[in-house]
């Protein structure tokens, strides 16, 4: 009896026992689909993020190129816009700077907007705008993800620096032109300076050469015939004063003259001046109002003086050779 009450059981517990392995294998996969949709929304997530890092190191490769402009930077950004967004193959971007457009090639504007200003110095100089051109499902902010969002700011915040690192180095660079510019100008006028210096020292020297040589031509002559010839002791007091003192003012001129002038007396000046100009021995002698004797000798001093002594040179000839005085 009790073994056929067992018989009769067996197909209810394997029956039960069935039913339990259905519901495991349910709550596995159960389980399992979880895990295989958080699997893929991490995998979404994952990939969202690294296009937004993409975009990023683009950005940051396009500034590094130093020889790209400020413009190529800005619309190579719009360019690397679109495929950091959710549906690249229906998202277009604009950048307004001042007034300047930069778009994609494929550019529509449409309702499914983001829009993000940017910043210069504190001061809003234009924005970022990034268009869905056909509409897709809803999620944090329209059809766009708030990490798109985020996105879109760090852009917009990256652009800005940028723009004021690029206006601060033309800044510079304008500087740096200004000051070249300025330190040759200067470089110049030192120059035009130094010449105009050199030059007037060569015209005060000419002029101080001419004032020695006035005095001693003109004047001194003048005052040693009048001091000969008067027999006042007083005159000849005040004579010998003043002939002191054009010797004080024209030693300066004698320091710094170099020429042949220098080594000549009054008298042996006037004497060379005359036979430059062509007078003989006798025209002199009645000019100056002394003996021919007294000429002849002068004419030797000045020959000795000027190097030329027990030579066969013609004083005349000479004399013209060298410059006026």
């Amino acid at each position: 009896m009790k073994n056929t009450e067992k018989t009769k059981d067996q197909p209810m517990n394997e029956i039960s026992g069935l039913r339990e392995q259905i519901s495991k294998l349910e709550v596995e996969r159960s389980e399992y689909e979880r895990i295989r949709t958080t699997q893929k929304k991490y995998m979404h997530n994952l990939n969202e993020r690294i296009k937004e890092l993409n975009c990023l190191y683009g950005i940051s490769k396009l500034v590094e190129n130093s020889g790209l402009s400020l413009t190529k930077i800005i619309q190579g950004t719009v360019d690397i816009i679109p495929l950091s967004w959710q549906y690249p193959e229906i998202t277009c971007a604009r950048v307004i700077i001042d007034y300047h457009e930069f778009r994609t090639k494929k550019f529509n504007e449409t309702i499914w907007k983001q829009e993000s200003d940017i910043f210069v110095n504190g001061n809003c100089c234009g924005r970022i705008e990034v268009y869905y051109m056909k509409k897709k499902p809803e999620s944090d902010e329209g059809p766009f993800m708030k990490e798109e969002r985020n996105l879109l700011n760090a852009i917009a915040e990256r652009l800005g620096k940028i723009i004021e690192h690029k206006k601060t180095e033309e800044q510079l660079g304008l500087m740096q032109k200004e000051l070249e510019i300025k330190a040759h100008t200067l470089e110049e006028t030192n120059t035009a300076l130094k010449v105009l210096l050199k030059h007037q020292d060569s015209e005060k020297e000419e002029m101080e050469k001419d004032i020695l040589t006035n005095v001693k031509m003109l004047v001194f002559p003048y005052l040693e015939k009048v001091k000969i010839e008067t027999s006042e002791k007083k005159t000849k007091t005040y004579i010998n004063i003043i002939i002191s003192n054009l010797n004080k003012i024209t030693k300066p001129f004698i320091s710094r003259i170099k020429d042949y002038q220098t080594k000549l007396t009054p008298t042996e000046i006037q004497i060379a001046h005359l036979i430059r100009e062509n007078k003989t021995t006798k025209d002199i002698a009645v000019l100056l109002n002394i003996s021919e004797t007294t000429v002849n000798f002068h004419r030797q001093n000045i020959r000795y003086k000027l190097g030329i002594n027990n030579k066969k040179t013609n004083l005349r000839s000479f004399l013209q050779s060298l410059n006026d005085y």
